[in-house]
């Protein structure tokens, strides 16, 4: 039987140039909370990296804040 892809949604607040913050939010769609307005480029890149190795956020959407 084939399987399908694993996938995973990031969703990033209003993207800045700002320098990395070092830490970000992220919260599943379903999830009660409110998340801040902007995220930097490299604290999203960070936080993708981690995103992928963690197999606890296959097939979820998540939302993305500083």
């Amino acid at each position: 039987m084939r399987r399908g892809l694993d996938w995973t949604i990031v969703r990033p607040s209003g993207l800045t140039d700002k320098p990395a913050a070092g830490s970000w939010q992220a919260l599943e769609t379903s999830e009660p909370g409110t998340l801040r307005g902007t995220i930097t480029r490299a604290d999203l890149a960070a936080c993708m990296l981690e995103v992928l190795e963690d197999n606890v956020t296959i097939g979820s959407a998540l939302g993305v804040s500083s």
